[in-house]
């Protein structure tokens, strides 16, 4: 638990923003999302089984910091355990 907070504490120092997300939104793939930067800013692409997991306050945080593209991958995700997170290659 202190682990966590160290973490916690950390990131909101830097100025970003945590959304608690619930087992059922893991469950939905809402933590297999991918933020990339796209032509006009960031974009946080996900499943639309993700973004569908996400209530009206979760979506409205995450739309004031970056775009939301979302598509159905319920074959990936159904038949691999995967989502859009794992499909992206992420070259640094």
């Amino acid at each position: 638990k202190e682990e966590k907070q160290v973490i916690t504490d950390s990131l909101k120092s830097s100025g970003l923003e945590i959304i608690d997300i619930s087992i059922s939104q893991m469950s939905s793939f809402g933590a297999n999302c991918i933020q990339l930067d796209g032509k006009n800013g960031p974009v946080l692409v996900m499943s639309s089984r993700a973004f569908r997991s996400f209530n009206d306050n979760q979506l409205d945080i995450i739309q004031k910091n970056t775009q939301i593209i979302h598509s159905s991958l319920e074959n990936i995700e159904n038949n691999s355990g995967g989502s859009a997170r794992c499909m992206i290659a992420e070259v640094f």
